[in-house]
């Protein structure tokens, strides 16, 4: 049997579950932030423009990221809230009214639940309703739908289509029963 000795890479869906564990049980640098760690914290930030942009890493949604100790990483724009303003209570999260998400400025900084933070996203036009091959992780394209819901019923097609397109049972399911996929005729 192998043992693996060194620390093994996150993956982003792992780290993202880590930077979002601050909502459940609330953000509390009071410890840890010692001159130090907010001089760490702040040399990864250009505060040149009105947003005051993180430097270091970025995830793919643009957020910046920031290490707090080994294996404990939160969103900078969190962390540069309970720097200047304190602890971000549990069940709350830091929203922005800049809608920049490298920003740290912490006057563009505010405390809100989740459900704040999407009617905030809505509000300003943010929200993102996309549908069919526009979703990131669509696998059919409108083509296929089409084909899809051509084919007369026959006993075993669900499953013939669902191997044949790569999807689930279920999916052809819907597809065929006008639950999913409703824009395409």
């Amino acid at each position: 049997m192998t043992h693996h000795t060194g620390s093994v890479p996150e993956t982003e869906p792992a780290r993202a579950a880590k930077t979002r564990a601050y909502v459940r049980r609330g953000l509390d640098l009071r410890e840890l932030a010692d001159e130090k760690f907010a001089d760490r914290f702040w040399s990864k930030v250009d505060p040149t423009g009105d947003c005051w942009l993180w430097t270091a890493y970025t995830k793919p949604d643009g957020y910046g990221q920031f290490t707090v100790r080994k294996g404990k990483f939160y969103n900078a724009h969190a962390v540069s809230y309970a720097l200047t303003a304190g602890p971000v209570p549990p069940g709350m999260v830091v929203c922005h009214r800049c809608d920049n998400p490298p920003c740290v400025n912490p006057d563009h900084l505010f405390l809100g639940t989740h459900r704040d933070n999407m009617h905030d996203m809505s509000a300003k036009g943010r929200a993102v309703h996309s549908r069919g091959e526009q979703q990131h992780n669509a696998r059919l394209s409108e083509a296929d739908v089409r084909e899809i819901k051509s084919f007369p019923e026959r006993r075993g097609l669900r499953a013939e289509l669902a191997r044949r397109y790569g999807v689930s049972h279920t999916t052809i399911t819907k597809i065929r029963s006008g639950l999913k996929w409703v824009h395409v005729r």
